[in-house]
């Protein structure tokens, strides 16, 4: 069961040490990209759906307050909140769109490759691997449109 993932066709790569790829067979690339990035995905998609329709159906809610309110009178606080939640439901879709844009080229490639190695190019595969890293270095720039996030951040330092 040891060394399972890795591909018999590639064996002197293993045995080089100045070797450094990391060669996969067929049912590591394609199981571990389904459990690592497109489960997770469909996961996040389906309740990022579930949270946007919620948050819109509160949002009409608020907008039919404000509504009954402009026609009464009354402070705006609940249009202060809904400006909150959309902003809130931006960042979240900006979160889940670099994820995506960022992650999919890789495993899109990551299984290809070992069905037609020829196709990938080995520098087109470490980019898309590369650009999957930068997803780390997007979040904080994403993250601090927030103002709540920036006190946060301004009193850890």
């Amino acid at each position: 069961m040891a060394h399972w993932w890795r591909d018999g066709a590639h064996a002197a790569c293993y045995e080089d040490p100045e070797c450094c790829d990391f060669l996969t067979n067929r049912a590591y690339a394609v199981s571990s990209s389904v459990v690592s990035f497109y489960l997770p995905l469909v996961v996040m998609v389906f309740v990022y759906a579930r949270v946007y329709r919620e948050a819109r159906r509160q949002l009409d809610k608020i907008d039919r307050c404000e509504g009954a309110r402009k026609r009464g009178g009354g402070p705006g606080a609940p249009r202060l909140l809904a400006l909150r939640e959309h902003k809130a439901l931006k960042t979240l879709g900006m979160i889940m769109g670099t994820f995506t844009l960022c992650w999919l080229p890789f495993f899109v490639v990551n299984v290809l490759r070992v069905f037609r190695a020829h196709v990938v190019d080995r520098r087109l595969f470490l980019f898309l691997n590369w650009l999957g890293y930068s997803n780390s270095a997007f979040n904080p720039l994403i993250y601090c449109r927030s103002p709540d996030f920036r006190r946060a951040f301004r009193r850890l330092l």
